[in-house]
């Protein structure tokens, strides 16, 4: 029974994965962006989706998920005790490459709910409610909601964005 179940949960979160991104275009979309602010979420999607969750690109193989962070940012990841500079996040992710990475867990679906946007010149802030599925290394599914604030800045108008900081975490679970 335990073993159906979990073949359920895993089947709602790959569907729910595929229709993760779907949400975030439809938003795009229904927000009515500018082409700036669509580019801003487009990026955070991208970021999110990046060890190739929910039909993304892998971009954790060669920690290419670092190209879309600028070389001096300084990021609050989920769960760390401290912030982390670009090299930090190299070393540390550079650890979790290993094939035998007991600790992990992988990240089946997501879903980002733009709370709000502002952008000056070439800055953006970016506020953001998120729901997160997970398979545990005990093969358990998990999900978790969460909030973000992401700040993402470019060189020049027309730039690619990249991600400067961002903080967040869990939303304490409901009893």
């Amino acid at each position: 029974m335990k073993f159906r179940c979990a073949i359920l949960l895993a089947l709602t979160a790959t569907l729910a994965a595929g229709q993760a991104g779907a949400q975030l275009e439809t938003n795009i979309t229904r927000m009515d962006l500018k082409p700036d602010e669509a580019a801003v979420w487009k990026v955070i999607d991208k970021e999110w989706g990046r060890s190739g969750c929910c039909g993304r690109e892998n971009l954790m193989t060669g920690l290419r998920y670092l190209d879309l962070v600028t070389d001096d940012a300084i990021v609050w990841f989920w769960g760390q005790p401290a912030p982390m500079t670009k090299e930090s996040m190299r070393t540390s992710d550079g650890a979790l490459e290993t094939p035998d990475k007991p600790w992990a867990t992988t990240r089946v679906a997501y879903e980002l709910y733009p709370e709000g946007l502002v952008i000056h010149g070439n800055t953006a802030v970016a506020h953001y409610r998120c729901r997160v599925a997970v398979v545990t290394k005990e093969n358990k599914l998990e999900t978790s909601n969460c909030r973000f604030t992401d700040i993402l800045v470019r060189d020049r108008p027309g730039a690619e964005w990249k991600f400067l900081s961002w903080v967040g975490g869990e939303l304490p679970k409901e009893n």
